[in-house]
């Protein structure tokens, strides 16, 4: 399969049987496809087997978006398809369907795994690594009127947050975009549905979020009533810097953490022992509870658990109003707000944090 994979120049290394036909190795990529040593992407264009098991699932919707632009007509990518070619995080479960806009209503609809977005309005339309596309901006707007404000505030944060230089516009490491940009182009969108959805979720984001899931976080506090946190505040005591915290209530002194699975596997950024990284974590945590009067820790279960993280935050201190929160959201905030009203968690609270010292943040 080396031989093979070698003469494709396509992204991905994609194998298209127009190629195979065209450059005489059209029976080498017949026998690869009996004996199972590739994998059908789509019609017509395969992969190397091995190469699609170690690809992850964003890698691997990319394929599929470069195999489509290999066998359609000039195609422009939109939304989800977009998102992933700009570099822009989506949860995997949104990484499905294929999606592709154009300006007429004739031929729009389902196509296999492609749908095709009819849109009155003419997108901006940019290419990169060889896709036309609608740019960054209207992609953030669009997703943005659709999917929920978890999601979408992730969106938004990571096209204003600073790019790795390798993927920066012209590669300076410069935002994809800026908030001003992102809500300019929003307010002067034909398309009306979900635009105060989307307004709700650009006009939150701040390029200091560190990751989906620290985005995903800030939602759930935004829509359970709780004031706007800091983020990645620095934090001090005798020793020096203790670190970043993701999340901070100053007018209450309650820190909170966000951890990603990532952080403490195997494949965790710092190279080091998961057994190790959790204990460096724990003296890192303790130093943090010396000198706050709260800490929270929250993970990805977390977030699909409301109510949990409602006792929570109000346990560690932060209290939540029930007129802020989202409508669906403010029983869920009240019986926090009672639970935490009640004398034994009350009393626990206060033993909790008793002896704890605050130390300026502000400190250089």
């Amino acid at each position: 399969m080396t031989s093979l994979t070698a003469r494709s120049v396509r992204p991905s290394r994609l194998l298209l049987s127009a190629d195979a036909q065209r450059e005489g190795w059209y029976g080498m990529l017949q026998t690869a496809v009996r004996n199972g040593h590739v994998v059908k992407v789509r019609p017509g264009v395969y992969i190397d087997e091995p190469r699609w098991q170690r690809m992850t699932s964003v890698e691997r919707y990319l394929a599929r978006i470069h195999a489509v632009g290999a066998t359609f007509s000039n195609p422009v990518f939109a939304r989800q398809s977009a998102a992933v070619v700009h570099g822009l995080p989506l949860l995997n479960s949104r990484l499905t369907r294929i999606h592709l806009h154009q300006t007429t209503p004739r031929g729009s609809g389902r196509r296999g795994d492609v749908t095709v977005h009819a849109g009155s309005d003419d997108p901006d339309i940019v290419t990169r690594d060889g896709l036309r596309l609608t740019s960054a901006v209207r992609t953030v707007v669009d997703l943005a009127r659709l999917l929920p404000h978890g999601e979408a505030l992730a969106l938004a944060d990571a096209a204003i947050r600073p790019q790795p230089v390798t993927r920066g516009i012209d590669g300076t490491g410069a935002p994809i975009a800026s908030q001003a940009e992102i809500l300019d182009a929003l307010r002067t969108s034909c398309a009306r549905r979900g635009a105060w959805a989307a307004y709700l979720a650009i006009s939150e984001a701040d390029a200091a979020s560190g990751s989906v899931g620290e985005s995903l976080a800030r939602s759930l506090f935004c829509r359970l009533g709780a004031t706007r946190p800091e983020l990645q505040t620095p934090l001090w005591d005798a020793d020096g810097l203790i670190g970043y915290a993701d999340f901070f209530w100053r007018e209450f002194g309650v820190v909170g953490e966000f951890d990603g699975k990532l952080k403490y596997g195997a494949d965790n950024p710092s190279g080091r022992a998961p057994e190790e990284v959790v204990y460096r974590e724990k003296l890192r945590e303790d130093r943090i509870r010396r000198v706050t009067s709260g800490f929270v820790r929250l993970g990805w279960r977390d977030l699909d658990d409301p109510p949990r993280v409602a006792r929570l935050l109000t346990g560690a201190g932060v209290p939540l109003s029930s007129a802020s929160a989202w409508p669906q959201l403010r029983p869920v905030v009240r019986a926090a707000a009672a639970r935490a009203d009640s004398p034994r968690v009350r009393s626990s609270a206060q033993n909790s944090v008793r002896g704890s010292r605050y130390e300026p943040s502000t400190q250089k």
